[in-house]
């Protein structure tokens, strides 16, 4: 057996490998559960899995925020990230272990291996976000399954429709939510826009819609219109970036459009404020809309 304690490992191994109790326990390593150890300067979320996965069950896997996290799909700020998420077939005792946070799922629940490690699948890890986040969110991680900011979809949007239409724990939030989930979405905060503008009574908008003559994508855009939006991440403040962000505002402006830029601020801190925005500049252009109030889990939460 070769035994490494660069990655996580239990003690017992160490001791058949002929290590001694007091370099097990060193400052070299922390103890995140119970009969494990792992390096001391190895926090990241691959590494606190696999120091778990090896105090979990057989038939246990990773699911909930822990699973979604894993598979990349957008989390907000509000969940708890912290603690681990795992489940165990319906029956079994639930994991106890100190910030682990676990779970009963129904016998069929696939469970895929990923990178070694055993995760709900994604259409399973999105109906065990019910739990966790909010219908906006729940929408928001929909986008992101079915979406191609991978270069590929995680799912399809009737997998999606499948799940959500069993008679199960959450399923009337996963019904609510996969009738809103698009094919196109880029980011969270695209989705988040999106559902926003759409529960405010502004005309559904074309996702990463393209200018052909142009070359420009647009995050949301009503061609009929010629209006466009584009959410700016913190990527957008780096020098380079906000020059080519200027000249393509610039280039779309040529073109006849109607550029409108909003930040994280807008969105989460003034969403009301960036609706009546949207709202006059189609209407400036002849795109009617209905004066809606957006209900409270339309508005974004960061």
């Amino acid at each position: 057996m070769i035994f490494r304690d660069d990655v996580p490992f239990r003690t017992s191994d160490a001791v058949a490998a002929g290590r001694t109790r007091a370099s097990i326990d060193s400052r070299r390593f922390e103890m995140p559960f119970h009969g494990v150890r792992s390096p001391l300067d190895a926090v990241d979320l691959g590494t606190r899995c696999r120091a778990l996965r090896l105090r979990m069950r057989a038939d246990a896997a990773f699911t909930g925020l822990t699973a979604a996290a894993l598979w990349g799909i957008p989390l907000p700020a509000y969940v708890d990230g912290s603690r681990l998420h795992v489940s165990v077939p319906h029956g079994s005792p639930r994991p106890r272990s100190r910030g682990v946070v676990g779970s009963e799922r129904l016998p069929d629940v696939p469970i895929v291996d990923l990178g070694g490690m055993p995760v709900l699948s994604p259409v399973a890890t999105w109906a065990s976000l019910a739990r966790w986040v909010g219908l906006a969110d729940l929408i928001a991680a929909g986008d992101d399954i079915v979406g191609l900011r991978r270069g590929h979809p995680l799912a399809s949007l009737d997998e999606l429709a499948a799940v959500a239409a069993r008679r199960e724990r959450g399923s009337p939030l996963l019904r609510a939510a996969v009738r809103r989930v698009r094919v196109g979405s880029r980011s969270r905060p695209e989705s988040l826009s999106r559902v926003l503008f759409g529960e405010s009574g502004i005309p559904e908008p074309e996702l990463n819609h393209l200018i052909p003559e142009l070359g420009v994508f647009l995050d949301l855009a009503w061609p009929e219109a010629r209006f466009g939006y584009e959410y700016q991440g913190g990527h957008h403040v780096d020098a380079a970036q906000h020059a080519a962000d200027v000249r393509r505002q610039e280039r779309v402006h040529d073109g006849h459009w109607l550029l409108m830029e909003a930040t994280k601020y807008d969105l989460f801190d003034a969403p009301l404020a960036t609706v009546a925005r949207v709202r006059a500049r189609l209407e400036s252009r002849g795109t009617a809309t209905r004066g809606t109030n957006p209900p409270m889990w339309a508005l974004p939460r960061r």
